[in-house]
């Protein structure tokens, strides 16, 4: 007999729990973006896990849904949660000491740094998530929102002090040339953006309305991309890219 980790044997019992508790959490084991209780999925464009509650949650499904979102976390290398929290209507006591106690650090330690949540609309939803909050780690940085769309972009642009790589990469092959690690202490999205740039202006020139390599005869960086410690990708800048800001930069004839 192979013995299991101790995280799979968790995992696998809680599965069978929702299995035969009910419909609902038999639903939510077979398909976690598309069931009554929650969904789970990718947004690439920030990137970060989405979760959206539906309804009513029991213990079994809250905890199933949690070791799903650090599966999920590893697997996307993402370091940011949105989670629309408007229809949940409570959790109990014993389930939000274990979020905060045990989930939280394994979250973390798997990737996780940022969170973003709307509010609930029920009130014991509201001092659920509050008691929650209260007692989140250090380190890991949680905002709560009224609306989607502020908390998408506050998410969006939003990034953890600590070590970043630039990539310097061959566009067409992807092949990676060289790499870069520093420490980014006040990280934005603007401040990604202009440093890519630079790092890619340092091998291409303008001539004639073009782009022009700065050494002849070397395969020089097409792409340039940085990555958060974790492998999370959160800029990428390419010769096509600064072509096309250097037209639209151009004064009008």
């Amino acid at each position: 007999m192979i013995d299991q980790p101790a995280g799979e044997n968790v995992f696998d019992g809680l599965q069978h729990m929702l299995a035969v508790e009910s419909g609902d959490g038999r639903a939510l084991s077979e398909n976690l973006e598309d069931n009554p209780i929650c969904s789970v999925s990718y947004d690439p464009s920030i990137p970060c896990l989405m979760v959206r509650w539906k309804s009513y949650a029991t213990s079994s499904q809250i905890r199933y849904i949690h070791e799903c979102l650090i599966r999920l976390i590893k697997e996307h290398r993402v370091s940011k949660i949105l989670g629309d929290d408007s229809n949940l209507e409570s959790i109990a006591a014993i389930d939000q000491q274990w979020i905060v106690r045990d989930w939280m650090p394994r979250a973390m330690a798997a990737g996780l740094k940022t969170a973003a949540s709307i509010k609930p609309r029920a009130y014991f939803g509201q001092m659920s998530v509050n008691h929650i909050l209260s007692f989140r780690p250090a380190g890991l940085t949680i905002q709560s929102f009224e609306g989607l769309r502020e908390a998408k972009d506050w998410l969006r642009n939003v990034y953890q002090n600590g070590t970043y790589r630039i990539l310097y990469r061959r566009f067409k092959s992807g092949d990676t040339i060289n790499t870069f690690a520093f420490w980014c202490q006040d990280p934005s999205v603007s401040y990604f953006s202009l440093l890519a740039r630079v790092a890619l202006r340092a091998f291409w020139k303008v001539e004639c309305d073009s782009l022009e390599p700065v050494i002849s005869r070397q395969p020089l960086p097409e792409v340039i991309v940085i990555e958060s410690e974790t492998g999370e990708e959160v800029c990428r800048w390419s010769v096509e890219d600064e072509m096309h800001q250097l037209k639209n930069s151009r004064p009008s004839a």
